[in-house]
């Protein structure tokens, strides 16, 4: 299957299980996990085909493929950016479908999937637990969550973590 022929969420998730391993490519060498903050200084961002044809990805460039996906196909999403003081990150997609909210999921392999909750509200909450309980130690008082934007060009680390976090900051409660 061709990334132009996905028609439904089901089928993008079944085209990166085909597609896109986690990890970064730089100067022929494959970054994969664990991935250090050391080795960050070597990422840039990939966009679209450069993505599927490069066969890695991190969350951060997968998101952007996601989005490529539901823009094409008119459904409404956002996507965010959740970190911890002590260093991880992750982003994601939310999107409406069926008057419910729904987490798209791909590079988090252990949450692999398509979510569905009620609200935006909910859906954040319960990512944000799950996010806690994965890395040892974190707590609400460490997580902060972004709104952001589409990213449009091949960002480095440094300047795609300062593009989520000047987007909207999100409260939970």
């Amino acid at each position: 299957m061709k990334f132009e022929d996905i028609k439904t969420p089901e089928e993008l998730l079944k085209f990166l299980n085909e597609t896109i391993k986690y990890g970064f490519v730089f100067n022929g060498k494959i970054f994969a996990e664990p991935i250090s903050s050391g080795d960050m200084n070597f990422y840039k961002l990939k966009l679209g085909n450069a993505l599927i044809n490069c066969g890695y990805g991190l969350c951060w460039d997968v998101v952007e493929l996601e989005r490529a996906f539901f823009e094409k196909a008119q459904i409404e999403h956002s996507s965010f950016f959740i970190e911890t003081k002590a260093g991880p990150t992750h982003t994601f997609i939310l999107f409406k479908q069926n008057n419910k909210v729904k987490w798209f999921e791909y590079t988090w392999q252990k949450y692999r999937g398509i979510h569905e909750e009620q609200t935006e509200q909910e859906a954040l909450k319960d990512i944000c637990s799950k996010h806690i309980q994965f890395h040892f130690g974190a707590s609400k008082k460490t997580i902060e969550i972004y709104k952001y934007s589409k990213v449009t060009r091949a960002l480095n680390a440094t300047e795609f973590l300062k593009h989520c976090r000047s987007g909207e900051k999100i409260t939970m409660v």
